[in-house]
């Protein structure tokens, strides 16, 4: 439905995360031939947390969580486990003053895979070893680019601090509250409410500000 600018809670056990890259695709077909479209312009990446692996103060941030960003039909911040943060690393030049912002390790876009959303902030950038505060924003062609005046092709941009991905819950998550308790065997106690995930969380992502 919309983005919201908040962060997905980060599991203390990302033990089994399973990544995959997928590449949505129509296809259709007249009997003689097929014909073959892309859904988007780049490859999507999609995260799986088995929930067997989340223990309850993953399960509970979790369930708020969910309920913030309008039980799933929002898309919010991600950090991906496998690439957390630019390390002085470089982007790749657009044209005239402008730069991809993108995964600069991303063979399969030529370094041109998004990030849609950052925290502009919490980045710092350099030209040619000196700091530089560029503008960010989205090309006429559907980019996230950042301009930095004067720049030039022939420059080495570098950018360091936390990479976000866009992303959205794949699909609905369930949750059931069970009554538990503490006490001892046939003594009388006070039954105890916990929250419980019902399947595993898969996280898909988005292209969109």
């Amino acid at each position: 439905m919309a983005f919201q600018a908040v962060t997905f809670p980060k599991m203390r056990l990302t033990h089994g995360m399973v990544k995959t890259v997928i590449d949505p695709m129509i296809i259709t077909g007249n009997g003689v031939r097929e014909l073959r479209r892309r859904q988007t312009r780049f490859d999507r990446f999609l995260w799986s947390f088995p929930a067997r692996n989340l223990d309850q103060t993953d399960v509970d941030a979790l369930y708020k969580f969910y309920v913030q960003v309008n039980r799933g039909l929002d898309s919010f911040r991600f950090q991906d486990p496998e690439f957390p943060e630019y390390n002085s690393s470089p982007l790749l030049h657009r044209s005239g003053t402008t730069w991809y912002l993108g995964i600069p390790d991303d063979a399969t876009t030529g370094g041109r895979h998004p990030v849609f959303n950052p925290v502009m902030g919490s980045l710092s950038f350099t030209r040619n070893g000196s700091p530089v505060t560029p503008t960010f924003s989205i090309s006429s062609d559907g980019f996230p680019i950042v301009t930095i005046t004067g720049s030039s092709g022939t420059d080495d941009i570098r950018v360091t601090g936390p990479v976000y991905m866009t992303a959205r819950f794949e699909s609905p998550l369930s949750f059931t509250i069970v009554a538990t308790s503490k006490s001892a065997l046939n003594d009388s106690c006070t039954p105890i409410p916990t929250m419980q995930l019902v399947g595993d969380v898969n996280l898909i992502e988005v292209f969109e500000v």
